[in-house]
């Protein structure tokens, strides 16, 4: 018994078994393929051209989506949960904020996405600086002025 709840006592089904083995791989894969599609379309775009489009295509549409329609059901769950656990003393744009954020819902790959775009960007200018200090091909061996200093396997 777990939560006050009685253990599963049905048949095992093929749906069941399936989701067994591919929920805990799903978002990892999803997070890859975004990574692939980020390294070709950094190759032809410019870093200030794949921001822009990153924001505009991310971030802009799930903040909107979190503003217009994260509210209600956030609303939904401060109203069964959080509100009979916080104190009166929070003000009133803090429960705003918690009320939003309870209504992320699958959004929050977006916003995850975008910042790893974000650090991705980061990490090129940093190998890219690393590899004009030694006089090496940016094309060819980006990544390996900084992995040669974590693992010299890399070089």
């Amino acid at each position: 018994m777990f939560a006050g709840l009685k253990p599963y006592e049905g048949a095992v089904t093929f749906a069941g078994i399936y989701q067994y083995f591919v929920y805990p791989w799903f978002m990892l894969l999803l997070f890859v393929v975004a990574g692939i599609s980020a390294r070709y379309a950094l190759e032809k775009r410019t870093e200030r051209q794949f921001l822009k489009e990153r924001v505009d295509k991310i971030l802009a549409p799930s903040t909107l989506g979190v503003l217009a329609f994260g509210w209600l059901g956030g609303y939904v769950i401060y109203l069964h949960t959080a509100r009979g656990n916080m104190p009166e003393s929070v003000p009133a744009f803090v429960r705003v904020i918690i009320i939003l954020c309870c209504g992320i819902g699958a959004l929050w790959f977006c916003h995850v996405l975008f910042v790893a775009a974000l650090f991705l960007l980061l990490i090129r200018k940093i190998a890219g600086k690393c590899n004009a200090a030694y006089h090496v091909l940016p094309e060819r061996h980006l990544y390996s002025g900084i992995f040669s200093r974590i693992l010299p396997v890399f070089e």
